[in-house]
């Protein structure tokens, strides 16, 4: 009985619930997975190396950008950099993840939770976009973090959430 009600508690988390959507839809794009070679070993350089400029992967609708960020997703907490936080967001499957204002209030929810931050109640959009550049300069030096925004043009163009304004230029080099 404990760990039913254990579930059922957890089903009233919504970040939670947000993250498990998102890690199931993961899980999925990457079985039966294969090649990219090339690309993940150029993304593993990246995650593991010291630059400060975020990664971008474009390419043509369909051609298997999706499924080649959950696969690196995967490989990043599996093998290239285990002790990392590794967050995920496939944009436009959820309701949390298509548009800037709920994605941004998840993943400032994320960060401070994962690094043993207090929630905070920042509900303008203003002050979530500032909340996310201020969840940059947490030190997290013992557990780098690393993001992945897939589909950032599903992102609904309400508020600014394409122009990418609320994204980081440049991060420290334990952020990717």
């Amino acid at each position: 009985t404990a760990i039913s009600e254990r579930d059922q508690g957890d089903s009233h988390d919504p970040l939670l619930e947000e993250c498990k959507q998102h890690i199931v839809f993961c899980q999925n794009k990457c079985k039966g997975f294969q090649g990219r070679d090339d690309i993940l070993q150029k993304m593993k350089v990246y995650i593991t190396g010291k630059g400060e400029q975020p990664l971008v992967i474009h390419g043509t609708s369909g051609c298997g950008k999706t499924s080649l960020m959950a696969m690196a997703a995967q490989l990043t907490k599996t093998e290239w950099a285990d002790n990392s936080a590794v967050i995920i967001r496939f944009l436009g499957t959820t309701p949390d993840s298509s548009l800037i204002g709920p994605l941004l209030k998840s993943l400032n929810s994320q960060i401070r939770q994962i690094y043993g931050y207090d929630k905070t109640s920042m509900e303008t959009l203003d002050e979530l976009k500032e909340e996310f550049q201020t969840c940059f300069d947490l030190p997290i030096n013992d557990v780098p973090l690393v993001i992945f925004l897939d589909s950032l043009d599903q992102l609904g163009a309400i508020h600014g959430g394409r122009s990418l304004s609320w994204l980081p230029e440049q991060f420290s080099g334990n952020i990717k």
